[in-house]
């Protein structure tokens, strides 16, 4: 559309974009792997060290990476934030129980 048109536009404004995208998911991979030793969780330990560091040559290793990230983070929000947040959260957590 900004192609079409361009007076319709005054500005783009992008937030969250990853340059290196590469680098990203390395350093995802680290902070998971941290993570994880620091909770003690057996479960996303093997699983992160099974798929091993980025690049990976499927879809398979950025889909246990993108797992564990979701699920860290919904407890962390939902430790955080509490109340409905937190009940939310412990929804997830509760139906996916059986993935952590």
């Amino acid at each position: 559309m900004a192609k079409t048109r361009p007076e319709l536009f005054y500005a783009l404004v992008g937030t969250g974009q990853v340059a290196d995208a590469p680098r990203n998911y390395a350093v995802a991979y680290a902070a998971l792997l941290e993570h994880a030793t620091r909770e003690g969780n057996a479960r996303a330990l093997r699983e992160l060290n099974e798929a091993g560091p980025p690049p990976y040559k499927d879809g398979k290793g950025y889909a246990v990476q993108r797992k564990w990230s979701n699920l860290f983070e919904s407890r962390r929000v939902s430790r955080i934030y509490g109340g409905v947040r937190a009940y939310r959260a412990g929804l997830l957590a509760t139906r996916h129980q059986r993935l952590v």
